[in-house]
């Protein structure tokens, strides 16, 4: 199952005695956990019965035993488990004891980025309802999650502002999250438009590695430039050139998948079905149609991969990888 039946569970203190969150978006995960808590001994300061364990240090034998124990001036404890993926198989044993017959006035939650999916303590917490996915939502659901995220925040948009809104930022929920956060500051009570978005969110986005694929598609090669040098006067350690490249050969690669759509009859869109919104696939697939042939995209993707390469094999100098960049968008926008 998902987060937002764990949270909708936990709004209504409905906890299960054990619960595993699984995966690596951290939004979703924080989520998590802060539902819980709040659905079990409160939201408020840490208190008596709330007790925190790293997998990395603490033996599942020490978590059992901590959940085993009866909670003091309170209704129910709380113990929490961070990176359980540290666990070897055998270490898990003593949880699957535990599990057999849980305490009924115990959650214990455990979180992992990822577990095999056949230990035993994991089918069972999946055949329980005990196992919960903290996945980033596929391209074509995030409209879906952005319009759920806005419900629970009483946020309200004008026709076209949310899909304006997901073109500008893309799959990052925690980024999402704080746009709507600043739109939510800046409209007020009133619906966010498609201007709210142009004028709080885009200059935030402004010459990043989002941009430069936007502008790689467009073949806008001044922008692209402007760009690639914004990054490298940044120095931004997060968004080397390597991730700005991996961000652009998949806008490529979908051009590629929409252009040979179209070369077969389609309209190119159905080409991109569940690789992203149907929304930014119908844009997507008009580019493809209107500026990049078959032959380029060849030539394209023979570039990305050379590309790759070079960046993988460079000394480190300085600005050297952005200087690979701008000879990959010469040839991409050409």
């Amino acid at each position: 199952m998902g987060i937002e039946a764990l949270i909708a569970e936990a709004n209504k203190s409905k906890v299960p005695p054990i619960v595993l969150v699984v995966g690596d978006e951290r939004l979703l995960v924080t989520q998590a956990v802060d539902a819980v808590r709040a659905g079990t001994v409160g939201a408020g300061p840490r208190g008596f019965n709330e007790d925190h364990f790293d997998a990395n240090s603490a033996s599942s034998a020490s978590v059992a035993d901590a959940a085993r124990s009866l909670p003091m001036m309170g209704k129910v404890r709380l113990v929490l488990v961070r990176n359980a993926d540290a666990w070897k198989a055998a270490d898990w044993d003593e949880l699957i004891r535990y599990a057999e017959a849980p305490s009924t006035s115990t959650v214990l939650l455990l979180l992992a980025e990822k577990l095999n999916g056949s230990l035993k303590f994991v089918t069972n917490a999946k055949r329980k309802g005990w196992l919960f996915e903290a996945k980033t939502p596929d391209e074509r659901d995030l409209g879906p999650w952005i319009d759920a995220e806005a419900r629970r925040r009483g946020i309200a948009f004008e026709r076209g502002a949310a899909e304006s809104l997901l073109l500008s930022i893309g799959a990052d929920l925690g980024a999402l999250a704080d746009a709507l956060e600043r739109l939510q500051l800046f409209a007020g009570s009133r619906a966010i438009t498609d201007d709210d978005v142009e004028e709080v969110i885009k200059p935030i986005r402004e010459s990043g590695p989002f941009e430069l694929s936007e502008a790689v598609a467009d073949k806008d090669l001044p922008r692209c430039l402007s760009i690639i040098d914004s990054l490298s006067r940044a120095g931004n350690k997060d968004k080397p050139a390597l991730v700005v490249l991996a961000l652009v050969a998949r806008q490529v690669r979908m051009l590629a998948l929409a252009r040979d759509g179209i070369d077969k009859g389609g309209d190119g869109a159905a080409a991109l079905n569940g690789k992203m919104p149907p929304f930014a696939a119908k844009k997507l697939a008009m580019v493809a149609r209107n500026k990049w042939s078959a032959g380029h995209l060849f030539r394209a993707l023979k570039k990305l991969s050379e590309t790759d390469g070079r960046l993988k094999s460079s000394s480190g100098a300085r600005g050297q990888e952005w200087r690979v960049m701008e000879e990959l968008v010469l040839v991409l926008c050409a």
